[in-house]
């Protein structure tokens, strides 16, 4: 039994400690490679880019649904919201306790994880952003706008940089 394994069976609150260092350390990190890497970690979109993709999503999410249409009520979005944050978690704690990717030292933090590792459970935190107020429906009139605003800005990206990767 490696020195990870014994560490996290034993200590499961310095696990703890240590996992949300390495989430206030790598937010931005997940974030840029889940949205804008192309798979590729030496190559992304700008982090304008970034923030905009993630207020599109977050702006569907709360005012893309008419109520009538949507049937996630507060428990349900508990369970997805709980579901996406036990991944996450799950993920650091595979890599901390299998592959002993850890710093050691003051700054310690878990390395060796992708925002893009969470691809499969994306819509998860969106679905339980999700509004049923009726108010919002005139607000939410405008996400075609939004989607293709997003849609265009990363055609625009996109192809300089495959043509620069592939043909430069």
């Amino acid at each position: 039994m490696s020195s990870n394994n014994q560490k996290a069976g034993s200590d499961f609150g310095e696990f703890i400690a240590l996992f949300a260092r390495t989430v206030e350390q790598n937010a931005g990190f997940y974030l840029k490679s889940l949205v804008a890497n192309l798979g590729w970690l030496d190559t992304s979109f700008p982090d304008w880019y970034v923030w905009l993709a993630l207020l599109a999503a977050m702006a569907v999410s709360l005012f893309g649904a008419a109520p009538q249409k949507v049937a996630v009520d507060a428990k349900a979005k508990l369970i997805c919201f709980s579901f996406f944050i036990l991944f996450f978690a799950a993920a650091h704690f595979h890599v901390y306790w299998t592959d002993g990717h850890y710093s050691c030292g003051n700054d310690a933090f878990i390395k060796g994880i992708q925002g893009r590792y969470f691809l499969p459970l994306s819509p998860l935190p969106f679905v339980a952003l999700c509004n049923r107020n009726r108010a919002m429906e005139r607000i939410g009139r405008y996400n075609g706008v939004v989607a293709n605003l997003v849609a265009l800005c990363s055609m625009l990206l996109t192809i300089p940089i495959l043509e620069a990767r592939y043909c430069g």
